[in-house]
């Protein structure tokens, strides 16, 4: 099982390829707010793994393997994001805690939560949600 890290560093690559087709270790270490150095260090175990292409200095792609996982630790991300939103979390910190949980959670609650999300997105929003977010607003 992959480590968080690894699961932001891959989270992060796949954002970036997915806009330009390839990173490079100052856009990765920029969007992670850490040093260049400490990108580079990961890269070479990344590379190891089977998760990334990477020659120093060179660009950064993912490997089928990398793209897979980055994919599923993004999914994870938007069904937490998404459940949060519909509890009436701020689009922000919904963003914030959703990069947290989405390594924590039981793939069983993930399952909830996504069976959650897509039973509201089919049916809209029920009365009892409407009620909720007006009684969570009068009782912060």
């Amino acid at each position: 099982m992959a480590t968080r890290g690894v699961e932001d560093y891959l989270e992060t690559i796949y954002g970036i390829v997915e806009k330009k087709g390839y990173a490079r270790v100052s856009e990765i270490a920029s969007a992670l707010n850490v040093q260049p150095s400490s990108v580079s260090e990961m890269l070479k175990r990344l590379k190891e793994m089977g998760y990334v292409d990477y020659e120093r200095y060179g660009v950064i792609t993912l490997t089928d393997k990398g793209r897979a996982l980055a994919e599923s630790v993004r999914e994870k991300h938007i069904i937490i994001k998404e459940f949060l939103e519909l509890l009436g979390v701020s689009s922000a910190i919904a963003e914030a805690d959703a990069c947290k949980m989405e390594h924590l959670l039981d793939p069983q609650t993930l399952e909830r939560f996504s069976s959650f999300v897509k039973y509201i997105k089919v049916r809209g929003c029920p009365r009892w949600l409407m009620e909720f977010k007006q009684y969570a607003k009068a009782n912060p």
